[in-house]
Formats: structure tokens, C-alpha cells, sequence
């Protein structure tokens, strides 16, 4: 990257979208360092856009200490990445799927912000078949509760509860691509702003031009290896499906017609 300001990747989702997997490949390339965690949540808290969400359940106790140090003083972000950055990396940023509720005002404060701490920013977002990205989270918010000691549902109980899931305003404002990406590209120019999508890692095993992207060289991404469920299947009946995709359906619309390729990935 030569003389070039460090990087600073800002990953606002999807959630349930890969986002994991994005965090973990780009932490092992050379010079890249994300600090002590994927997601910092930080623009959401500063903002006041956490849909109302009991942020931090599931942390631990050390996470929210950081946490409360990182949102109580304004400087502190700019100074913890910029330390990452003294340190030697030239690559550093924060993957947190809760951005894509952001609005293109709340973008824009970012962009400023991440130039002035003196890097080039550049945003990756990722989306997934809508119906998919809904069913996986709502099976990822159960099994945090059952860890937590709430009795497990049945299936049945899953089912029921999953129309009313799909319709929460915080999951509405992460499955609105059409919304994040159009705020998205009214605040970035085309060479710091990367769409991917979710099924291209399962199926054709890479990040398309994830590296030219980041201007890394050649041989230098890891190799990415399929998404892989490791929880037991449940299967979301395909009535849910249909009425979710229906409810969803401006925003396959408008992924259709402005990432092609998602009328042969989402089937």
C-alpha cells in the first residue's frame, strides 16, 4: 500500500450475513489488526440508535467496561484505533452489523470523522436473502435466551413467534438494504464503498474483489472456506417464507435490479 493512509474498515453489516467470517479474514492479513474485538457498537451508542435494544447482554463484564470507556469519552475511539495504527498496522477497523440502521446523515459524521483521525475509509456491506437473514437471526436471538437460561420453545412456539420477529423495527431497519445501501452510496464514492453478498461465500467460496478493493496485493486475502451452519436445521415453513418475502419485497426489488447476481443466488 506504500505511502498510502492506513486503512480503516468500516463493516456495517449484514447481520447474520457473514460478518464473522469477514472479520476473521481480514484480521489475518498482514498489517491489518481490528484491536480487542469485531464489533464495538460505538456509532449506534453515540448516536442514540440502538433500537432500543438491552445492548451488552450477552457481554462480558470486561466488553462493557471497554464499552462504557469507549462511548463516554469522545476521544477515546479516534484514540484507540489511531494507537493500533502507531503500532505498526495498516489495516484496522470496526465490523459492527448494527450500522445499517444508520442514516446517511449518521454516515456522513462517520466519514468526516474517520478522514480527520487521518485514514482512507473504506465500508463493506453484505447482504443475504432477506427471508434467510430474518429466520437465522431469530434462531440466534433464541439460543442466546436458552443459554441464558430461558425455557427452549418449541417449534411450533419458533413458528409463531417468527411474523411478529420479521416486523420488529430493529430487524426491519438491518433488512432494508435498499434503505443502507442507497444512504450508503450518497456518502461514499464508488472506490471506498464494497457490496458483497452472503451466498457467494457458501457457494462460490470468496469475497469477489475484496482484495483489488482494499488495494491488497495479489495471493495476500486468505483463502475463504464456506459458511458453515453448525447448529441443528430448522427449517422455516414455506408459507413463513412466502408472507416474509412478501412483507420484504421492496427490498428484493431493489437488490434484483441493483445486485444482479441475487436473482441466481436467492432462490
Amino acid at each position: 500500500m506504500g505511502d498510502k493512509k492506513p486503512i480503516f474498515v468500516l463493516g456495517v453489516g449484514a447481520q447474520k450475513a457473514g460478518t464473522t467470517t469477514l472479520h476473521s479474514v481480514l484480521n489475518k492479513i498482514p498489517g491489518a489488526n481490528f484491536g480487542e474485538y469485531k464489533e464495538y457498537h460505538y456509532w449506534t451508542t453515540a448516536l442514540g440508535k440502538n433500537q432500543g435494544e438491552n445492548l451488552g447482554k450477552f457481554w462480558s463484564e470486561q466488553q462493557k467496561e471497554f464499552h462504557h470507556w469507549l462511548v463516554t469519552d469522545e476521544e477515546a475511539y479516534c484514540r484507540y484505533f489511531s494507537n493500533i495504527i502507531e503500532r505498526g498496522a495498516r489495516i484496522t477497523g470496526d465490523i459492527t452489523p448494527a450500522y445499517a440502521s444508520l442514516t446517511q446523515q449518521d454516515f456522513s459524521r462517520i466519514k468526516e470523522t474517520i478522514h480527520a483521525m487521518g485514514f482512507q475509509i473504506r465500508v463493506i456491506f453484505i447482504v443475504r436473502d432477506p427471508v434467510e437473514r430474518c429466520w437465522s437471526a431469530q434462531k440466534m436471538a433464541l439460543r442466546r435466551s436458552t443459554s441464558a437460561g430461558l425455557p427452549s420453545p418449541s417449534p411450533e412456539e419458533i413458528y409463531a413467534r417468527f411474523p411478529a420477529w420479521y416486523k420488529r423495527d430493529g430487524v426491519v431497519a438491518r433488512t432494508r438494504y435498499d434503505v443502507t445501501i442507497k444512504a450508503l452510496k450518497k456518502t461514499f464514492n464508488t472506490h471506498e464503498l464494497y457490496v458483497g453478498v452472503f451466498e457467494e461465500l457458501r457457494i462460490e467460496n470468496q469475497f469477489e474483489g475484496l482484495g483489488k478493493f482494499l488495494n491488497l496485493p495479489e495471493n495476500v486475502l486468505p483463502k475463504i472456506y464456506p459458511v458453515k451452519n453448525k447448529t441443528k436445521k430448522l427449517a422455516l415453513p414455506e408459507q413463513l417464507q412466502r408472507e416474509c418475502k412478501y412483507f420484504y419485497q421492496e427490498v428484493y426489488s431493489f437488490c434484483y435490479r441493483e445486485i444482479e447476481k441475487t436473482k441466481r443466488l436467492w432462490t
